[in-house]
């Protein structure tokens, strides 16, 4: 985060740049960059009824809600005045040091000093502020249903294989599924408890990552219009910088000696100009712009990279591209990966000229 705001506040006359800068900045899915704010409004702070039993104090942000046209900002902590829309139970922990005492019923005003001030307000208490009619308000989520189905019937495989590792234990292993597939079977499956409906809420739903957020920050503040985009997860070829770290830690397993020192110095070696030279990073860059052509032409991986192997020369991508590849890229995008002269090409005829 210190970083990007490092970035962005380069001062153009520094690059020796005459104008304003707009800076468009491509980031993977790492867990740092997509890390929320600290208040950040994510469901996974609010329980179903008022109250946590959580260590620390839960600091989430204001939401907001749109009703006849107009943006209303509503708090998630209980204040004076507040009125109590679902019913609170003797006995219910409001947070890690405090018990309700007493039945707390549907109507009760919040007064100073009262056992409810700074609780946190459950997701049903939430809608019902928002006027929105809560379906099924004891019912359980189906989404996390079947997440705690499929670690379930993982872990009665994992202990059975490790048990007995017979054959039929290591197919079953084999075609359990995987992370991304159970996700995406939740994304499908449709819930109205009440933290599925709040998660559906405009403020909860466009909750920007910190990174995001800091962008908006600061071209709000400055007047600019950075650009802050986020790579497809699992596709590293995608990010140009990763050929450039694999040109890096080559660079440093042929040089180093196995000593901290020399693994100092060759890091430092192989980011200079030396190492990683500007054709090596144009061409990084140009093998990203080929495979946003395969991948705008509907092929998979592996169809991508058989392409860019039979198109490739070289130094460069060889202009003879199929005709139906050609039809369907829009002539910006040839233009960009297709300059009229590449850096290599001229550096190659001024030493054939010479000779």
């Amino acid at each position: 985060m210190k970083q990007a705001k490092r970035h962005l506040e380069i001062d153009p006359a520094a690059v020796h740049f005459s104008g304003p800068i707009k800076f468009v900045d491509f980031y993977d899915h790492s867990s740092g960059h997509q890390a929320f704010p600290k208040d950040a409004l994510l469901i996974t702070k609010i329980n179903k009824q008022c109250g946590h039993s959580r260590r620390d104090e839960i600091n989430i942000r204001d939401g907001w809600f749109q009703r006849n046209g107009a943006v209303i900002n509503q708090t998630f902590h209980f204040i004076p005045g507040g009125t109590v829309l679902f019913p609170i139970k003797e006995g219910w922990t409001l947070c890690k040091d405090r018990k309700a005492i007493g039945d707390i019923p549907t109507g009760y005003v919040v007064q100073m000093q009262d056992q409810l001030i700074g609780v946190l307000k459950g997701a049903i208490q939430i809608l019902l502020e928002r006027e929105i009619n809560v379906d099924n308000p004891r019912g359980q989520c189906q989404k996390q249903s079947y997440r705690n189905n499929a670690n379930k019937r993982r872990k009665v495989v994992t202990d059975a294989y490790k048990a007995n590792p017979t054959d039929d234990n290591i197919v079953e292993m084999l075609t359990l599924p995987l992370s991304e597939d159970i996700n995406a079977e939740v994304a499908g499956i449709i819930c109205n408890c009440p933290k599925c409906v709040l998660q559906a809420q405009s403020d909860f739903s466009t909750q920007p990552c910190a990174l995001q957020e800091a962008y908006d920050s600061f071209n709000q503040q400055h007047g600019t219009s950075h650009e802050c985009h986020f790579l497809p997860m699992f596709h590293p070829e995608l990010n140009p910088i990763e050929r450039c770290w694999s040109m890096l830690k080559r660079f440093c397993r042929e040089n180093c000696d196995g000593r901290m020192e020399s693994l100092r110095e060759c890091f430092q070696t192989g980011l200079s100009s030396a190492i990683l030279t500007p054709q090596f990073v144009r061409r990084a860059f140009r093998m990203t712009e080929a495979y946003l052509i395969a991948y705008k032409a509907n092929n998979d991986v592996l169809q991508a990279e058989h392409w860019i192997r039979q198109h490739r020369s070289h130094r460069r991508h060889s202009p003879r591209l199929d005709d139906s590849l050609l039809a369907t890229e829009d002539r910006e995008m040839q233009d960009l990966y297709y300059p009229e002269q590449d850096i290599a090409s001229d550096s190659r005829q001024e030493e054939t000229s010479e000779r």
